[in-house]
């Protein structure tokens, strides 16, 4: 069941209610992906030089790499877009509990 926070609950929130982790999320995805993308390009290109069909393996870890691309611009929006709306929420909901409670 949920509680009351505390005062000094209250209190932390305020102090770290700007914080935001996003800046080293994206960083991470970006460097993933990156390193992703190499390894998916360096694996066609060697099996055209080498001449070796490219086969369903091949073509699903493409389709990987776009659904992962897929989930990057999901969690880049939700990084930076709804930290702002969600972060403004979170503030008039502590503002309004705290003119509630005295």
């Amino acid at each position: 069941m949920a509680t009351v926070p505390s005062k000094a609950d209250i209190l932390y929130q305020k102090q770290h209610i700007y914080d935001n982790r996003g800046p080293a999320i994206i960083a991470s995805h970006v460097i993933c992906f990156s390193l992703a993308s190499i390894a998916v390009v360096l694996r066609f290109v060697s099996r055209k030089i080498a001449k070796v069909k490219y086969e369903a393996d091949d073509w699903l870890i493409f389709g990987g790499l776009v659904l992962t691309l897929g989930v990057m611009i999901c969690n880049l929006v939700g990084n930076t877009i709804l930290f702002d709306v969600l972060n403004l929420l979170f503030a008039l909901l502590i503002r309004f509990k705290l003119s509630n409670t005295g």
